[in-house]
């Protein structure tokens, strides 16, 4: 079998050499011991094969899969659904426990036996593959999580994180520690001091749960120079209770590790749009004014009648929803909400459904 991807070997395709987009991760799980999956999405109209898919891993910045282990996917998926791939560890050891059974009850495929795919832990590239013929022989770059092939740079370290060319400083006890943050790589021992604790907690690959941007509708096809995990993920997070040790006073704290609880379900904008690509969201019967927004904005529609506006924000999350009277024009008038990029969907009353976008300042 051909361990050598084209992610490396100059075969990549480009992202407008693909009229149809194809499936991408989701959703990725990096928690506490061996309980890792990934999420896969179908953004089209259309039934997938998924034996003609594989995830593979690039353990410790290899060129290759051949010690990080590939799975061949099973079943179909049908369309706007995930897929979702769990580690598939049954019995623990000292230094490798089985998954939560929580988390595998939701898996729609078990991983195979170690190495494998799932057995990531920060600093391995993730990649979704496909072969028409079946082969992994064949396969060609579908979607990617990190940098491939980054040898030494990443092997030793803990991670990706969503900010580069940083110093952190911080202290353990009296002893000030520093670390430079390049190519959004994060170490996990100081510089200089070899310190047993290093700002591991900022690389989002390692004991994070990521989940795609709503607006993603394709994946990554090339290996990127850099990896900078904020432009397409999201972190995931959850609030909890503590109580403090010395004064036993309740306080409220969050947790990005070990969070599965949306596992198996993924809301994107392709889903509402029929699965057309980036390309195609804004539909020309449709026109809002202004689209810098402060306050309110106007929609118009030339052949249908609107009678409901919703907004969304890019991690998917609805935060605006308004329903009219049926008109060919409505005016919005928004609640406070944060300065950015916004989804807007569109219902007409003939249940047709329109995308575009809009900045709020």
């Amino acid at each position: 079998m051909i361990k050598f991807l084209p992610f490396l070997a100059g075969l990549l395709l480009s992202f407008g050499a693909l009229a149809q987009t194809d499936l991408f991760f989701s959703e990725y799980v990096e928690g506490t011991g061996n309980n890792k999956a990934v999420e896969i999405y179908n953004p089209t109209n259309q039934t997938i094969d998924m034996t003609k898919y594989y995830v593979a891993r690039f353990s410790n910045g290899s060129t290759d899969y051949s010690t990080g282990g590939i799975v061949q996917l099973t079943g179909t998926l049908e369309p706007y659904k995930t897929f979702v791939l769990v580690n598939g560890q049954t019995t623990s050891t000292e230094s490798s426990p089985a998954p939560d059974a929580a988390l595998q009850a939701l898996a729609t495929q078990m991983d195979n036996p170690y190495p494998a795919a799932t057995y990531m832990n920060g600093n391995d590239a993730i990649a979704l593959l496909k072969s028409e013929t079946g082969d992994a022989a064949d396969a060609l770059p579908v979607d990617l999580i990190g940098n491939i092939g980054l040898g030494s740079k990443i092997k030793a370290e803990a991670g990706w994180a969503p900010f580069t060319d940083t110093i952190i400083t911080y202290k353990i006890g009296e002893v000030e520690y520093k670390h430079t943050i390049t190519d959004y790589i994060i170490k996990s021992t100081d510089d200089t001091k070899a310190a047993a604790y290093g700002p591991y907690w900022l690389a989002w690959t390692q004991d994070h749960t990521l989940r795609r941007k709503y607006d993603v509708v394709d994946g990554v096809k090339e290996n990127p120079a850099q990896f900078n995990v904020s432009a397409e993920w999201d972190t995931v997070s959850v609030a909890l209770q503590g109580v403090d040790e010395l004064t036993g006073e309740p306080y409220t704290y969050r947790s990005y590790k070990d969070i599965w609880n949306d596992l198996g379900k993924h809301a994107c904008v392709a889903e509402t749009n029929g699965g057309n690509a980036v390309e195609n969201l804004i539909d020309q019967g449709i026109n809002i004014f202004p689209t810098l927004v402060k306050q309110s904005f106007t929609i118009t529609s030339t052949s249908e009648l609107i009678h409901q506006v919703t907004l969304f924000n890019l991690r998917g999350e609805q935060v605006f929803i308004q329903n009219f009277q049926a008109d060919h024009r409505v005016q919005v008038q928004l609640p406070p909400l944060n300065k950015g990029i916004y989804v807007v969907k569109t219902t007409t009353d003939k249940n047709a459904r329109r995308i575009t976008r809009i900045a709020i300042q």
